[in-house]
């Protein structure tokens, strides 16, 4: 009878090494009596599997780290191909973007050459008419105004196509203290009757003291007259009934230049162009109304006078923004709205 408990006990205890195995304690083993019983030789098959399961599962759990490692550096490697991927399409979109610059350093040189000469027309004949030899007969006075506007703006045209094709060929600029105003005066006076006519206010806010910045006047202007005709061409957008408005505000920066704040009541630039809006070549207007160059040049013409053009964020239409640098004492405080 003892020797059927002593029997019953060790099957006992090697039923709980068991239930302890399964529940993850790998160190369990039945216990044995070395007594060559049945009882025995069951806890040593038990203890032997038990050590080759536990040994298997150790492997296989080394294995297992050694793969979440290799898809560690996997995804670490797939991270460097995708960034370098990036890096790469960067590289060829500014390759690209260089290569159309470049054409438009070639295209601006033809278009002075085709231009220059009947520019210079224009402006000999206005003179002459503006300021006739006294034998000839008077320009009527209310002609003179017009006459006036005409010899102005082909001025401005051949400065215009001159700065250009300086600009794109050598990078310089002819840097010089410049009161903030005075570009945006002689942009704006090119658009003045034309914004009248269509019916757009104009809005001028300025601070009562803004720094003097140094800068190229003729190529600034030129980016202001971008930025008004964009502005003017966006608000005629509009619903009819609605009227357009164009407002400039210019303030001094926090870094001590000059901030200008371009803003009209249009439709504004659609999130999906925001990213594509100073590309080369990338235009949202009809064909034959747009060539895709003004946004870039600007920006560019900006960006090589030490400042920053970039599109901004406003609730009623499109705001784009100028940076320029300071440079000098504060200049006379300029007239506040017009």
């Amino acid at each position: 009878m003892g020797k059927h408990e002593d029997t019953e006990q060790q099957i006992q205890r090697i039923a709980e090494a068991l239930v302890s195995f399964g529940a993850g304690d790998f160190a369990a083993r039945a216990p044995r009596g070395d007594n060559g019983s049945s009882a025995d030789k069951l806890a040593f098959v038990v203890n032997l599997t038990v050590e080759e399961f536990a040994a298997r599962l150790q492997e296989s759990e080394r294995q297992l780290a050694a793969l979440n490692e290799s898809k560690q550096q996997l995804l670490e490697r797939q991270s460097e191909l995708e960034t370098a991927n990036r890096q790469l399409a960067d590289a060829h979109e500014r390759m690209r973007h260089m290569g159309k610059l470049a054409a438009i350093g070639e295209i601006s040189a033809m278009l002075a050459h085709e231009l220059n000469q009947p520019l210079t027309a224009i402006l000999g004949y206005a003179s002459l008419l503006i300021a006739p030899p006294a034998d000839d007969q008077e320009v009527p006075a209310r002609l003179l105004d017009d006459l006036r506007i005409i010899h102005d703006g082909a001025q401005q045209l051949k400065r215009v196509v001159q700065n250009l094709t300086r600009f794109s060929r050598s990078g310089q600029a002819s840097m010089e203290l410049t009161e903030p105003i005075a570009p945006l005066d002689a942009a704006h006076a090119l658009f003045a009757a034309n914004l009248k006519k269509l019916g757009i206010r104009w809005t001028l806010r300025a601070a009562s003291a803004l720094p003097a910045v140094r800068m190229d006047s003729a190529l600034v202007q030129q980016v202001f007259i971008n930025l008004l005709s964009n502005a003017r061409d966006a608000v005629l957008e509009l619903p009819e009934g609605q009227r357009g408005e164009i407002e400039v505000e210019i303030t001094p920066d926090q870094a001590g230049g000059v901030r200008y704040l371009f803003r009209d009541n249009g439709p504004g630039v659609p999130d999906e162009n925001r990213a594509r809006i100073f590309e080369p070549f990338f235009t949202t207007k009809p064909d034959g109304q747009g060539t895709g160059l003004g946004l870039s040049l600007s920006r560019d013409i900006i960006r090589r006078l030490g400042g920053e053009l970039r599109l901004g964020r406003w609730p009623r239409g499109a705001c784009f923004v100028v940076r320029l640098g300071r440079a000098g004492a504060a200049a006379r405080a300029p007239r506040t709205d017009r």
